[in-house]
């Protein structure tokens, strides 16, 4: 069962209802579930194309190419994870379960994006690589800061 964190960040990343939002939403769906089955780098721009059901001209038009779409998915990733561990948590919450429980909570909505994010970052160009390594250090950073939070409690306990 999602905790309300879960509940929140679902809600909050829906955009407005609109048929184009929804279409589109639609196709990137599909296209993240068959980069997640076939891996990215097996995956055509044909493919991709034919697997929406439109011209590759058309397909080019929306996505630019295969790197576009893979590093929007990794990106989103990542911003869906600083939304959740930017969350207030309860007073009475422990760090590490908070933690721990976002986590869960996130792979539960996203897991086709953590597939893609472990497996196919090697296959990024550079520039993107490198933006996906500056993303990764600020969520280890947001983690290690909560984690900080219970050590410092911890040490501020006195010893019963």
């Amino acid at each position: 069962m999602m905790c309300s964190n879960a509940m929140k960040l679902s809600t909050r990343l829906t955009a407005p209802d609109t048929d184009q939002y929804f279409k589109r939403e639609v196709q990137r769906q599909s296209i993240l579930e068959l980069y997640a089955t076939k891996g990215t780098g097996q995956v055509s721009m044909r493919e991709l194309a034919s697997h929406l059901r439109v011209t590759p001209g058309a397909f080019y038009h929306h996505y630019p190419s295969k790197q576009h779409l893979l590093f929007d998915f990794i990106e989103e990733l990542y911003e869906n994870l600083a939304t959740i561990l930017s969350q207030p948590k309860p007073v009475s919450a422990d760090p590490i379960d908070f933690v721990v429980r976002a986590h869960l909570d996130l792979y539960v909505l996203r897991p086709y994006h953590f597939k893609i994010a472990l497996r196919d970052t090697p296959l990024l160009k550079p520039k993107h690589r490198d933006a996906v390594q500056r993303l990764s250090a600020q969520y280890h950073d947001s983690v290690w800061g909560i984690l900080a939070l219970k050590n410092a409690e911890q040490q501020a306990e006195p010893n019963v």
